[in-house]
């Protein structure tokens, strides 16, 4: 019998056991688009995803075009399902916008007015 530590802590790990990594959830979706296009010429392709081991969006290729459609991941007693819902057609595109350092906002603070500077000291608020 195990002391109640123990126990605790066995608990977390077998909590932990049960998430599903990054990996796992794509293998999944990736399983479950090939499996909802069986007849197609090109076999679809996951891009990526976003979400977790339950629910979430991915992004893949078929036929040429880029889709994303939501997801959900069941657990049953022969293991993980993934259902990949209707895709809708979606552009591609990847953004690497620059970090400002503090002297980049200290200076474009400075710039701005007094009431826009109130404006922008509350969160969420942007200021043209």
């Amino acid at each position: 019998m195990l002391r109640e530590g123990f126990q605790a802590l066995a608990a977390k790990l077998q909590e932990a056991a049960d998430v599903m990594g990054h990996q796992d959830v794509r293998a999944h979706l990736q399983t479950a688009l090939r499996q909802s296009h069986p007849d197609s010429y090109s076999s679809p392709y996951l891009i990526d995803h976003t979400g977790d081991g339950a629910s979430g969006d991915c992004v893949y290729s078929h036929n040429g075009q880029c889709m994303s459609a939501p997801y959900e991941i069941s657990k049953n007693a022969g293991g993980h399902k993934a259902i990949v819902g209707t895709g809708s057609p979606v552009m591609p595109r990847t953004v690497y916008d620059p970090i400002p350092t503090e002297s980049d906002w200290v200076a474009s603070m400075e710039s701005l007015s007094e009431s826009d500077r109130k404006l922008a000291a509350i969160p969420g608020v942007a200021v043209a």
